[in-house]
């Protein structure tokens, strides 16, 4: 019996170092991806290895990164324990997503919501936002900041009490920060207070239960506060009123930004919407001076395939001109991060040219340069509420 029991130990053993080689080649000589679409994030990449690094042992805890990134199975594993952690453990937080049963939002880290701190970032963007008024302006031109809040900030009261939602810090930082605007003169739109005096169907179409972002209605919703301001400055642009579109369900599984649905298991079922005018606008598109298809919309190739926020514009394009060849109406440049793509979606139809700039990606010239270049009528800067007095994708 102890000689079987050794045998069995000893195939325990050599079984699982076994399994622990195959998995270690596996994953080294496995087809390395970049990108991993169900976490929505960039993968660590293979260090280069020097002397100070492996000696500071720098080397080796990039490398272990890059073997967790890259092992064998990792997707299934994580899906596993994602699925695990909702259905058996049932969680009320799941790889960093808060989970309700209408709704999927992040977990927020504590920010410091006074101090002199955030008095200092929110004047310091505000005099950079009033510097690309200023350069708008000495041709004739007008600019104006839109302010869009982001998911977490439409549905604070959706957090359980036990979790951190951030409202301090977004109080604080939005009141300093219009403050300055306000003091240096500078349009803005808050869509917050759109948002706010909304009912609670209404912030639901407007916003989403399962991404950070607007929905094409929140979208149009900015549209015509976009319009709005323009007008009453004197610089005609037609509204298009919603009854103008045609609103068209996209067929396709929805999964958004919140860990891709936690990774497919949650159940929550929204839907994607398109607006197409119902009058023909023919118009071309460029993509960083390339010409592509003559769409503000990217669907999946087949109807079985999940669908993104990236339908809208075709994602984060670093720069786009959509040109409908009306020269009779006022051209727009919209600058900002993926918050403009919904906007511009149904924005482009009131305008001769709609200039867009991702400043996340577009590095070409500054913001300056690029107004300064194409001199458009308008102006408008899309932020999102999480990065109001932040420099990072601002266009640095």
């Amino acid at each position: 019996m102890q000689i079987k029991s050794k045998i069995g130990s000893l195939f325990v053993s050599v079984l699982f170092v076994a399994v622990l080689v195959v998995l270690f080649f596996a994953t080294v000589f496995r087809q390395s991806e970049e990108f991993s679409f169900w976490e929505n994030r960039n993968l660590t990449s293979f260090p280069a290895a020097d002397t100070r690094s492996v000696m500071n042992g720098e080397y080796f805890t990039a490398l272990e990164k890059y073997l967790s990134d890259h092992a064998a199975g990792r997707t299934t594993l994580i899906k596993l324990n994602t699925k695990i952690d909702l259905d058996v453990l049932k969680k009320p937080a799941v790889n960093g997503i808060v989970v309700e049963d209408d709704i999927l939002l992040p977990v927020l880290d504590r920010l410091p919501a006074s101090g002199d701190t955030v008095a200092l970032k929110a004047r310091a963007e505000a005099e950079i936002v009033s510097s690309h008024r200023d350069k708008v302006e000495s041709y004739g031109g007008k600019y104006c900041y839109v302010a869009v809040p982001c998911q977490y900030v439409c549905f604070e009261d959706k957090y359980p009490t036990f979790l951190y939602n951030r409202s301090d810090y977004t109080e604080a930082t939005s009141k300093a920060f219009f403050g300055d605007l306000e003091s240096l003169g500078v349009d803005y739109i808050d869509m917050k207070k759109v948002i706010d005096g909304a009912t609670d169907a209404e912030k639901l179409r407007l916003s989403s239960t399962v991404d950070n972002h607007f929905s094409i209605f929140g979208g149009y919703r900015t549209y015509r506060e976009m319009i709005r301001v323009m007008n009453e400055n004197g610089v005609g642009a037609p509204l298009y009123e919603e009854k103008d579109f045609d609103v068209k369900e996209v067929e396709n599984p929805y999964l958004g930004s919140r860990g891709r649905k936690l990774f497919g298991y949650h159940p929550l079922g929204e839907k994607l919407y398109l607006m197409y005018p119902k009058e023909t606008i023919p118009f071309t598109r460029t993509n960083g001076g390339i010409a592509v298809a003559p769409s503000v919309y990217t669907l999946p190739s087949d109807p079985y395939s999940f669908a993104l926020y990236s339908v809208y514009m075709g994602g984060d394009i670093p720069e786009t001109v959509v040109d409908t060849g009306r020269e009779e109406l006022p051209s727009v440049l919209i600058y900002g991060d993926s918050f403009t793509n919904a906007v511009e979606s149904v924005a482009w139809v009131s305008f001769d040219k709609m200039y867009s700039l991702d400043m996340r990606y577009y590095g070409k010239m500054t913001v300056d340069e690029y107004i300064e270049q194409v001199r458009p009528d308008y102006v408008f800067c899309i932020r999102d509420y999480e990065v109001l007095i932040e420099r990072g994708g601002n266009g640095e």
